[in-house]
């Protein structure tokens, strides 16, 4: 004899129901972006039809998730001198004769 959760459309629903229930730590850690989700997954599959091993999972999947460390790229450029086509051109030039007096 086994477990008869019905038949149909409701025995579907009831199966889903279930298997969300117990891939819940799974659920949170994914939905979380936890950085260890495939050791939970693992834990949630193998230990979690024992009580203690769901809720440590659980627990687990709620834990404070590592953000990544901020990388940095060094960009190494050639070391070539600008050529007259290439060197940048002043925005502005300033007259010194225009600032005098006009009497």
């Amino acid at each position: 004899m086994g477990i008869s959760l019905g038949t149909g459309a409701a025995g579907t629903v009831a199966w889903v129901v279930l298997l969300a229930i117990y891939f819940l730590p799974t659920i949170v850690a994914i939905v979380r972006h936890h950085h260890q989700t495939g050791a939970i997954l693992l834990t949630n599959l193998l230990l979690g039809w024992t009580l203690l091993g769901w809720i440590a999972a659980l627990i687990w999947s709620a834990t404070a998730v590592r953000k990544p460390e901020p990388q940095v790229v060094y960009v190494m450029q050639p070391n070539v001198a600008p050529t007259p086509a290439t060197a940048a051109e002043p925005v502005l030039s300033i007259d010194p004769s225009a600032s005098r007096n006009h009497n």
